[in-house]
């Protein structure tokens, strides 16, 4: 609490989402939280699944629920 009265965010950041069913490998792992393993991960759930959203994201074993949440905020 001490730390939210003295720090003030002054323009907050602005982020681009991408379509998670579009995306290339190389737009996904410029994002934070994806490295290379993982995005082609996605990219073959997708290829198996047709289309995919952040339940479907489940499927892949080493994606709990705080990763899925901190992609929720990069991706669609």
């Amino acid at each position: 609490i001490r730390l939210k009265e003295r720090v003030k965010i002054k323009t907050p950041p602005t982020i681009h989402k991408i379509d998670m069913n579009k995306a290339t490998l190389n737009e996904l792992i410029q994002l934070p939280y994806i490295n290379s393993e993982d995005g082609r991960k996605i990219i073959a759930l997708r290829s198996s699944l047709g289309k995919i959203d952040f339940a479907k994201l489940y499927q892949i074993k080493q994606f709990d629920s705080l990763k899925i949440k901190r992609l929720a905020l990069y991706l669609f």
